[in-house]
This record gives C-alpha cells, sequence and structure tokens, in this order.
C-alpha cells in the first residue's frame, strides 16, 4: 500500500506520501522523484546502478532523494525501478535505468533541491512523509 498526495507550495512541488514499509515509502519517493523530471515511459531498465547512503533516521528521506538528484546530475542515470534495503544503519538501493539522453528524455522539471522546509517523517499505523522540490 502506498498513497500519494501533492501539495501546493509556491514556485515549488511537494507531496506527502505513506506506506507500509520504510523501504515502501522510499521506493515510492524515487518514482515521484524520477517522474517528476522525467517521462518514464521512455526509460528502459537495461542498466542496474547499485548505491549506498548512511541511515539517518530522522532525515533519511531528504538524504535519500538528495542522493538521487546527485545521481541524476553527475551520472546522469534515469531509473525505471527502484528497490531498497535497509540493514546495518545503511540504506542500500539499486536503480535499473539508463544513461540520460535529452532527445529521448524530455526534462518535465528541473528539481534544483530538496528542501527541509515542512519535511517531516513519522511512523503511526504507516509510514508518512512530507517533502518539496525546490524547482
Amino acid at each position: 500500500m502506498h498513497d500519494i498526495k501533492e501539495i501546493e507550495h509556491t514556485a515549488d512541488i511537494g507531496f506527502i506520501v505513506k506506506a507500509d514499509t520504510l523501504e515502501e515509502l522510499l521506493e515510492t519517493c524515487a518514482k515521484i522523484f524520477i517522474e517528476n523530471v522525467v517521462d518514464i515511459e521512455k526509460v528502459e531498465t537495461k542498466e542496474e546502478k547499485r548505491f549506498t547512503i548512511d541511515f539517518d533516521r530522522e532525515f533519511v528521506v531528504i538524504d535519500f532523494l538528495r542522493e538521487l538528484l546527485y545521481i541524476f546530475e553527475t551520472e546522469e542515470f534515469v531509473w525505471g525501478e527502484c528497490k531498497v534495503k535497509i540493514e546495518n544503519e545503511r540504506v542500500e538501493f539499486i536503480l535499473k535505468g539508463e544513461k540520460f539522453f535529452p532527445k529521448k528524455h524530455k526534462i518535465k522539471k528541473d528539481i534544483k533541491a530538496i528542501t527541509y522546509h515542512n519535511y517531516y517523517l513519522k511512523k503511526n499505523s504507516v509510514w508518512e512523509t512530507q517533502f518539496i522540490f525546490d524547482i
């Protein structure tokens, strides 16, 4: 189960996301990120890239989204699938996609940053987060 709600924010774009597990929450956030950057239907999952970040429970969503932005900007990689595993104070994630080609992958929105403004992560009956992309 996951639930996504886009929220109004002046000149930026924000989301509230709910999921049963933290891994599913992060996977959904990765999908939201890439769907706002390019047309995901045009992304072929022919390459696999593995990454890890330190697990900081309070800011794991921000850290994760910032790493995705860094991967997109520096490695010029777009993904159609993301799988997340959390263990031993590390977040391991596997992206399946391909190199970004401007003629194939038209930019929908230019995400400049992921902000701390109105950010939260909480766990009640489900995991819930809110984050904002600076565009």
